[in-house]
């Protein structure tokens, strides 16, 4: 179990989905929860990713502001899992990468869009 990543997750999009009502914001931190709690299974991993895929291409097609969040989030998730696998970092400063330049950016685009597109 990868607690940081659990905890970011949870922090970061489960006040998006109660204030929002926001699908994304759902799908990721249900995903994000059970692939984090159980990374032996790789299902999951999988799961998570195309899960993940999908909503960034959704995301990007209903407010196009949002995809230099989206490509960033990316390109600091490709970057970590290299130096990671390199054995060039740690796997805790690997998952505090993850919880700030991918869960956060991800998180932040999505709020972005949530404001631009809540209705009160």
């Amino acid at each position: 179990m990868r607690i940081i990543p659990v905890i970011g997750v949870t922090i970061l999009y489960i006040p998006i989905t109660i204030f929002f009502n926001d699908f994304r914001s759902t799908v990721v931190a249900i995903n994000g929860i059970l692939y984090h709690t159980n990374e032996t299974i790789y299902k999951l991993k999988y799961n998570d990713i195309i899960w993940n895929t999908l909503l960034i291409i959704y995301s990007a097609y209903r407010n196009t502001d949002i995809i230099k969040y989206e490509i960033l989030a990316i390109c600091i998730y490709v970057c970590n899992v290299w130096l990671y696998e390199k054995m060039i970092i740690s796997r805790t400063l690997s998952e505090i990468i993850h919880v700030t330049g991918v869960q956060g950016i991800g998180a932040y685009g999505i709020f972005k869009d949530c404001l631009l597109h809540y209705k009160i």
